[in-house]
């Protein structure tokens, strides 16, 4: 993947609103009329993500679940344009994987190359709220990844835009069952565009705090095995008189 690519892969069950979330994000705009996705589609959507934004975005903030002051505070900075000008342009490539079952094998293959994930249900929906963790196993086999520890994934709650009496899961139950978990929770509304932008950023920027780690760690251990062969190294030799056999 290119320094300035990212590749995300969002995955959910069908009519949870993944494709009108990935539409909001990169068209501005919604539709009620969406077809059920086939495979998966690929969009790309260029992005300004602040330098210094990882500071700001902390995992704690993120647990809030959209309903604490750290978690707006957070959302309120990754909009807005950096005070000092210090941004990076980055390529989100989205791949919006099919929620129906016959597609699931076919959609796994998707995966190869993703440095994030976005695991979305609708928050008025128990069915698609009870199957996350079904969908979190599918990260995991289509990573290759035996846990989902250092890997950018966000569990996001959508159609946060109607009634709060049709909401089936409550913002404060999601929240705390993610914490548990250690997952971070946003919501938002892909009719209204509430959250969206600032997600697609956050989970950009994670995405790339994640991958400066892995390359200090490869430094690190290039840096480690090149001071052990040299400490095992034997000593070449000084001098004609070391070869000398008389």
């Amino acid at each position: 993947m290119a320094e300035n690519s990212i590749k995300i892969v969002v995955v959910g069950e069908t009519g949870v609103g993944k494709t009108a979330i990935i539409q909001r994000f990169t068209d501005s705009n919604f539709t009620e009329d969406f077809k059920a996705t086939v495979g998966a589609d690929f969009s790309s959507h260029w992005v300004d993500v602040p330098v210094d934004g990882v500071q700001n975005l902390t995992r704690a903030s993120m647990f809030e679940g959209g309903s604490g002051r750290g978690f707006r505070d957070s959302l309120a900075a990754l909009e807005r344009p950096s005070v000092d000008g210090k941004s990076r342009k980055v390529q989100l490539q989205i791949w919006d994987t099919a929620g129906q079952e016959r597609y699931r094998s076919l959609s796994l293959s998707y995966f190869k190359g993703c440095e994030a994930a976005m695991v979305v249900f609708d928050v008025c929906s128990a069915d698609s709220y009870s199957k996350l963790s079904h969908w979190l196993d599918e990260v995991l086999r289509g990573t290759g990844r035996q846990s989902l520890d250092g890997f950018p994934v966000f569990i996001v709650g959508n159609k946060i835009d109607q009634p709060v009496g049709q909401h089936a899961v409550s913002s404060e139950e999601a929240s705390q069952v993610m914490m548990q978990r250690g997952l971070p929770y946003m919501t938002c509304s892909a009719k209204t565009g509430q959250h969206v932008e600032s997600i697609f950023r956050a989970l950009a920027l994670q995405a790339l705090d994640e991958r400066s780690v892995v390359k200090e760690e490869r430094a690190s251990s290039v840096k480690l095995s090149s001071s052990a062969v040299a400490k095992v190294r034997p000593p070449r030799p000084v001098g004609k008189e070391d070869d000398c056999s008389c």
